[in-house]
């Protein structure tokens, strides 16, 4: 449990500290943006939003049991006769302090910091990563996909004070997003796993998503390492230009530094193959996940892990809910719940496994992808042309723009009774109880934003 007085996280975030003794010690895993996850004794750190302001929770925080809180010089000048007695660290912004406290962490750890970025994949290959790093080192890395600038300072926070490696998920929907989260922790390693389309909306063409995801190699020096998706159009073409850092790529193609051989499928519908002259099997579904766990093989290996160690690691890890993970209902029908994201590519992979998997028949209940602009009807249409309507025999689609996946499928002269176009998760478990059987496969997919996830509980 890594501690900071209150005089160095005075110092630290330019703060001033009232009602509090400087030399008392605070542990920064036990700082709380959520007045309601408090523990006795943590520090309350309030944000702003646009609907609420946490820091109108600080006197509830502190009757909770906080031992102090940070608050922002403004409100507390609008509020000065409720808090002028209370124990406080009053700083300029508390979202900076945030930012502040994580950078702080980092400097005083001196621990190794890899960081991920990439349109599709950061998480997965984030977890690999760790995975096969923590059978050697000790670890801490970014919670789910917390990869903007509050959950990745959290994150940090969060680490123990033993933690030697960070590897950290870092995402973005506009330039300078991923600048400020480099500005808290410089990666020694990074990697990009790929360019596609998410977030076009906000940035206008992939050249331009490029640019805003190589903001994740500002600070790093001559001792750094990108590494980079080979497979990918825009990222190979990066190891023609110069650089101040060793930059370093890997996928199936010949022309990689670390290529991916022998890589099959096997009996368990997983895949097989065989990077470093290490063996893996993956312990979970879809081709997609052979790129996502190479780095995880790759970078171990450079930082000295035993082979046996990184083989267990990758092998061991099993995925995240709602990442094409299987479910059963009471009925015996088999979900694939892919619901977690989508893009275009995501929903080919969940496409290729759900077919991979079925015995019987099988359904599909698709969502919108979000965040696409200009290219969203291209987008749909492009799902749509992935789906063998002769293996399919029904289609279920929600959403304003999923809409396009079934007209696409019309024009391709599907029978119009296999496609439904529904308005309620209630409408789509009806049909669904109706329409399914046992041994029937369902693959259920959409953006984080469509939740589509909530028809399962109202399956038979």
């Amino acid at each position: 449990m890594r501690k900071m007085t209150f005089k160095t996280l005075a110092a630290v975030t330019g703060g001033r500290i009232q009602e509090i003794d400087a030399s008392r010690e605070v542990a920064l895993s036990q700082v709380q943006t959520d007045s309601r996850q408090l523990v006795p004794g943590g520090l309350f750190l309030p944000l702003a939003g646009e609907h609420f302001d946490g820091h109108d929770f600080i006197l509830e925080a502190l009757a909770r049991g906080a031992s102090s809180s940070l608050c922002s010089s403004e409100y507390f000048s609008n509020h000065k006769e409720a808090l002028e007695n209370k124990p406080l660290v009053i700083v300029e912004d508390t979202l900076g302090a945030l930012r502040d406290m994580a950078r702080w962490v980092i400097r005083d750890s001196k621990a190794t910091v890899i960081a991920i970025t990439g349109s599709t994949g950061k998480t997965s290959t984030k977890d690999f990563i760790d995975s096969a790093l923590r059978t050697t080192f000790t670890t801490a890395k970014t919670k789910g996909n917390f990869n903007n600038e509050i959950g990745m300072s959290l994150s940090i926070l969060s680490a123990g004070a033993d933690t030697e490696i960070f590897v950290l998920e870092m995402g973005m929907n506009h330039p300078g997003e991923i600048r400020r989260l480099v500005d808290i922790a410089p990666p020694d390693i990074a990697v990009i796993t790929n360019i596609g389309v998410s977030h076009i909306e906000f940035l206008g063409s992939r050249e331009n998503i490029l640019k805003a995801k190589l903001e994740i190699t500002q600070n790093m020096g001559g001792e750094g390492l990108l590494l980079l998706n080979g497979e990918d159009d825009l990222l190979s073409a990066l190891v023609h230009r110069d650089w101040p850092f060793r930059v370093e790529t890997f996928g199936e193609k010949e022309h990689v530094d670390h290529r991916l051989e022998s890589v099959r499928i096997n009996a368990k519908n997983t895949y097989d193959y065989k990077l470093s002259q290490i063996g893996i099997t993956l312990g979970v579904y879809g081709r997609h996940n052979v790129l996502n766990s190479a780095p995880g093989v790759i970078i171990g290996k450079k930082l000295g892990v035993d082979a046996k160690a990184i083989q267990s690691g990758i092998e061991g890890y099993r995925g995240e809910k709602m990442r094409l993970s299987l479910q059963t209902t009471p009925r015996q029908v088999e979900i694939i719940n892919d619901a977690y994201n989508a893009s275009v590519d995501s929903y080919s992979s969940a496409l290729t496994l759900a077919y991979q998997l079925k015995k019987n028949r099988l359904a599909l209940f698709f969502g919108d992808i979000f965040e696409m602009g200009d290219l969203s009807a291209q987008g749909h249409r492009e799902v749509a042309d992935m789906i063998n309507p002769e293996e399919t025999f029904l289609i279920l689609t929600k959403g304003r723009a999923s809409k396009i996946i079934g007209e696409r499928l019309l024009e391709r002269g599907i029978d119009p009774a296999c496609w439904i176009h529904v308005a309620t998760f209630e409408e789509a478990a009806r049909i669904l109880n109706q329409k399914l059987e046992p041994g029937d496969h369902l693959l259920i997919k959409g953006s984080r934003g469509m939740a589509m996830e909530r028809v399962i509980p109202l399956l038979a």
